[in-house]
């Protein structure tokens, strides 16, 4: 069974919209740390720890980072825009307050998301792989 990882969070409430989650590793490498992300669903695994969080609000997940600062890993979250406006709201709280039965189809259905947008820029970057070999044995060919 998983140990629970701890966590702080606040949002910064400034103009780049972003929420920080700090996980203390006092004691523990930081290097062997999986993180996922999806719109509403965060994870971080460093067996036998894990961190699972439903999220209140959305994210944008290709703008969100990780860093490593000394015995802690931070995550910095991109908040998603209000729509029609450059400003994103205050969060109130981190994590999602519905039923566990909305939260697991919440959940399930990010993950189904991300994994989606996932495979197709994996399926894009084979896509553009494959252009360039042949762009550049056509090219050698002509030499």
């Amino acid at each position: 069974m998983p140990i629970s990882l701890q966590h702080t969070w606040r949002d910064l409430d400034d103009e780049e919209g972003v929420v920080e989650v700090r996980i203390p590793f006092k004691g523990k490498s930081i290097d062997k740390t999986d993180i996922f992300l999806s719109d509403v669903f965060i994870k971080v695994s460093h067996p036998p720890f894990l961190l699972s969080i439903d999220l209140a609000n959305n994210i944008e997940v290709n703008s969100c980072s990780a860093i490593k600062r000394d015995d802690e890993l931070v995550l910095l979250l991109k908040k998603t825009s209000t729509l029609g406006s450059n400003t994103s709201t205050v969060w109130q709280s981190l994590a999602f307050e519905g039923t566990k039965t909305e939260r697991v189809e919440r959940r399930e259905q990010s993950i189904r998301r991300r994994e989606a947008e996932l495979k197709q820029i994996h399926e894009n970057a084979r896509a553009n792989r494959l252009d360039e070999e042949r762009m550049t044995l056509k090219m050698q060919v002509r030499i």
